[in-house]
């Protein structure tokens, strides 16, 4: 009984009393119960409206919240609205303060649309924009190499050699294993000087598609090829030093040769990151992030344009702790005499090959030491030891492709990298620290039982 009269408090109001309100109930104020009133209106024809608002109390604040107008809404949806309402600050929730939260989330969630939107119709207009290496040619020809007296051979090396070899490839998909081929296959004809010009051309159309912006910075896959390597494989390296060499270096060797402590930290880090020279010596100290265990090459530093997170291993860890404790300056883990720049990338090669030249001597102003890192395996040079890493990593069971990744390679294979984009970040990271376990027991001279990995 008591519910219904509840029910009868709250719903006092009629249509038909509604549809009866004159002139003389302008501005009046119906109450329907429960919170739910309606300011009267009379419009210039006559006609009544019912302004309803909803009162209520959250907390210590008074507050109101509109729900429409009579007749244009229904009662009956004015009253189910009123009574959704109540029902929410029964639960201890202020209707008002929900609705402004969800007019938030749906403000970000449409920010978050359009921001893709945008982003996906600035990669649909940058594939639009695609040049196959061709049509870049094309446009390099137009405006600059017609000017040229060479032109006519640089066109006859083009259309000979390149283009049918990579002229259907889009210019930013070339890889400088594609470029390399061409002028391989150049020379294996027996035109070596045209392989060495026809790698020029190519190296240069891709700086003048770079400074005039058609292609990012860092995108000339022929820019790295040597050209004095094309045609001559016998100078191709495939040195790998071996566990006794690496027990050798590590125990004996590096702690007593002259190098600085930074630059045999260098050595052990090399070996411990499968990094190539350049990318260390141009590391910088907000590169490394020792709480994480992580070294983030970027893309500007990484020979294939590609950002890089290196997991460092606790005898990496180890290396870089060195590093930091001599660190001359900031921002450069090996910066150069004015502490502005990295050291020369060469550097740390020039002091490694300085240490092996044995009886030939030593070279004006260079290390009188001159023997201290001869090798029983022959001379070994820095990037030996981003090989050896690898292969030391496939020798205690890291799957090549993960051994790809831990190097920064680019798959060759277009569809697969084109649909596969994986990163195996946790088998990444058990593979350098499978690395960096075998080199600390192989650096360790109390592990005198080591037992030596088979090479096949």
């Amino acid at each position: 009984m008591w519910g219904q009269m509840m029910a009868k408090q709250e719903n006092t109001l009629k249509v038909a009393t509604l549809k009866a309100l004159s002139a003389s109930d302008h501005k009046t104020t119906l109450s329907d119960g429960g919170g739910l009133s309606g300011e009267v209106r009379i419009r210039a024809d006559g006609t009544p409206a019912v302004s309803f608002v909803y009162r209520y109390r959250a907390g210590d604040k008074k507050r109101e919240k509109r729900l429409g107008t009579w007749p244009e809404k229904d009662l009956a949806a004015i009253r189910a609205e009123r009574n959704h309402l109540r029902q929410m600050v029964a639960n201890g929730l202020d209707p008002i303060e929900e609705e402004r939260k969800a007019a938030e989330i749906e403000r970000q969630a449409w920010q978050a649309a359009e921001a893709k939107r945008q982003a996906e119709a600035a990669e649909a207009a940058r594939l639009a924009a695609r040049m196959s290496y061709g049509d870049l040619f094309a446009r390099y020809r137009a405006a600059h190499v017609d000017k040229l007296k060479s032109a006519a051979e640089i066109i006859r090396r083009h259309q000979k050699d390149v283009l049918p070899a990579i002229g259907a490839i889009y210019a930013d998909e070339v890889t400088r294993q594609m470029v390399a081929a061409v002028g391989q296959r150049i020379a294996d004809r027996g035109a070596g000087r045209s392989a060495h010009l026809t790698l020029g051309d190519i190296c240069a159309c891709y700086k003048w598609a770079i400074d005039t912006a058609l292609l990012d910075e860092g995108q000339n896959p022929a820019a790295s090829i040597k050209k004095t390597r094309i045609g001559n494989t016998s100078k191709m390296r495939d040195r790998v030093l071996s566990e006794a060499e690496l027990k050798h270096l590590l125990q004996s060797a590096l702690p007593a040769c002259s190098l600085t402590p930074m630059a045999k930290a260098g050595v052990r880090l090399m070996l411990a990151t499968a990094c190539r020279v350049g990318e260390l010596l141009r590391a910088r100290w907000a590169d490394i992030n020792l709480a994480a265990g992580t070294w983030t090459i970027p893309a500007e530093h990484a020979k294939n344009g590609q950002a890089h997170v290196i997991h460092l291993s606790r005898f990496a860890v180890t290396a870089v702790e060195e590093l930091a404790s001599c660190a001359m300056s900031a921002n450069w883990l090996y910066p150069n005499t004015t502490g502005q720049k990295h050291v020369c990338i060469k550097t740390l090669t020039k002091q490694i090959r300085d240490r092996q030249k044995g009886e030939a001597g030593a070279m004006s102003r260079r290390a009188r030491d001159t023997s201290s890192l001869i090798l029983s395996g022959g001379d070994w040079t820095s990037h030996d030891l981003r090989r050896t890493a690898a292969t030391l990593m496939g020798e205690l069971g890291v799957m090549p492709h993960i051994i790809d990744k831990c190097q920064n390679h680019v798959e060759a294979n277009r569809v697969t990298r084109t649909y596969q984009r994986q990163e195996y970040m946790a088998e990444r990271k058990a593979a350098f620290d499978v690395l960096g376990e075998r080199l600390a027991l192989l650096a360790n001279p109390d592990a005198a039982n080591v037992l030596m990995l088979k090479r096949a």
